[in-house]
């Protein structure tokens, strides 16, 4: 969606010589005014304003929010899955993958390029460190279909996410008090991990190459089985993905 390819379909009239505004062009005006948006973006906004300084694990709070404790939030305390009121929220029982990408530019770009992905939705899911540098991820990263597949990370994730969001307010809390600390000990690890990269890299890029496919990989791998044995914990009748 591009300048030239609104102009080729007719939706800009560059002899009007009105400016270009993407919202209109590729949207109706009416979407500017309707709550189903704005709310979403007046939170967001007011989230990172009040955020001081913005790290990845800000934005991943932000991903994860159903505007909890705020006018907006219509679950009743969670009596109602807060993914299927009346207001759209962040978190949504549609999403189906949510990234954080993480940019230095004063590192060498396949280590300070990092994109934390959950499979579905991060509320029931953790973020995972994916480093642009790597050159394969594992098995279950590369399996799946539209159809339920054994051997998926993401149909793992799915039944998981599913059901969490069925059984919301006696799953989400030991959901989260589970992949909280997974999170806070990636995040831990991050400093001291980067530095190992980044003097192996510099002597010899295709080993610093080959640490990073390692280490993600390995995050990938605990997040699988973690969303695996925590559906077990909490539905003893599921099958193992």
């Amino acid at each position: 969606m591009t300048l030239s390819s609104s102009k080729s379909q007719g939706w800009y009239d560059t002899s009007s010589h009105a400016p270009f505004d993407f919202s209109l062009v590729y949207g109706l005006a009416s979407s500017l005014v309707n709550p189903y948006n704005t709310v979403r973006e007046t939170m967001v906004q007011q989230y990172l304003d009040a955020a001081r300084p913005i790290t990845p694990s800000t934005l991943m709070g932000i991903m994860r929010s159903h505007f909890e404790g705020s006018q907006y939030d219509l679950s009743n305390n969670y009596a109602i899955s807060p993914n299927h009121t009346s207001v759209r929220t962040v978190c949504t029982a549609r999403t189906q993958v949510s990234e954080v990408t993480q940019l230095r530019s004063w590192l060498p770009a396949d280590i300070g390029a990092v994109v934390w992905q959950t499979m579905r939705a991060p509320d029931c899911s953790a973020y995972v460190p994916w480093y642009l540098g790597i050159t394969g991820v594992p098995t279950p990263y590369t399996v799946g279909s539209d159809t339920l597949q054994t051997g998926s990370a993401w149909w793992a994730f799915y039944n998981l996410d599913t059901y969490i969001d069925n059984n919301y307010a006696a799953t989400i809390y030991k959901a989260r008090a589970a992949w909280g600390p997974f999170e806070a000990r990636e995040m831990h690890m991050q400093p001291a991990f980067e530095r190992l990269a980044l003097a192996v890299y510099r002597c010899n890029p295709r080993a610093g190459r080959a640490l990073l496919t390692a280490y993600s990989g390995s995050l990938g791998m605990q997040a699988y089985q973690q969303a695996q044995t925590l559906l077990q914990q909490l539905d003893p009748g599921a099958a193992m993905n």
